[in-house]
């Protein structure tokens, strides 16, 4: 029998090793909800540039993700945001440091959409596109997809404390290397098989939240 690879890093430091120089960046959470902290201020410390981030600017706080795209679009390390809104003192982004960086607007759910064909096998097949044609959509196809669960076994099958799933999901499908922060790492067969939201297949690597 062979036992399964433990997907278990010790640090936010040695998973997120994997990110490179203009990678397409997947980072889930919505107004505060589900965003993976301990990630956040590893991605930030990161010595990389021309990436492009795919996230849902929050409207009604601040949060960490809003906080680590500013100061990473500040050291000119983004390229572009791809989000659907920003909130109205970040909306002139001409005055903080999302002015150096491309800022695409799309439909939250035309976003999720566009995650969800790529991790369906489809990111090259063309779904939408409008009546006048001036716009077409494809799949978003992502390096890595940072994701925050509440509980990961061995093989990397996780399930998410309610509204905290959000955009988890659909960027664990999207991504080529998927990171779940977790609070907490258990056995195979500790998770109910009928809970499981987001399997194993689409996750490579587990941090703890609260080490």
């Amino acid at each position: 029998m062979v036992m399964p690879i433990d997907k278990l890093y010790e640090s936010p430091t040695q998973a997120l090793n994997c990110v490179s120089d203009g990678d397409v960046i997947g980072i889930a959470g919505v107004e505060g909800h589900g965003e993976p902290e301990r990630l956040l201020e590893e991605l930030a410390r990161l010595e990389v540039k021309h990436l492009k981030i795919v996230y849902d600017f929050p409207m009604l706080t601040n949060t960490k993700g809003m906080d680590v795209i500013v100061s990473l679009c500040e050291q000119t390390k983004v390229d572009k945001v791809i989000t659907s809104n920003l909130p109205d003192y970040l909306y002139n982004h001409q005055t903080c440091g999302l002015r150096n960086a491309e800022i695409e607007f799309i439909d939250r759910n035309v976003i999720a959409e566009m995650l969800r064909v790529t991790g369906a096998g489809l990111g090259t097949v063309e779904f939408l596109r409008s009546s006048d044609m001036s716009f077409r959509h494809e799949g978003i196809k992502l390096d890595v997809g940072l994701i925050r669960g509440s509980q990961s076994d061995h093989l990397g099958n996780t399930i998410y404390s309610g509204s905290n799933r959000n955009w988890s999901p659909v960027i664990a499908m999207a991504a080529r290397t998927t990171v779940v922060e977790v609070d907490s790492y258990v056995p195979i067969g500790s998770i109910d098989p009928e809970g499981i939201i987001t399997p194993g297949i689409y996750v490579n690597r587990i941090v703890m939240a609260n080490q």
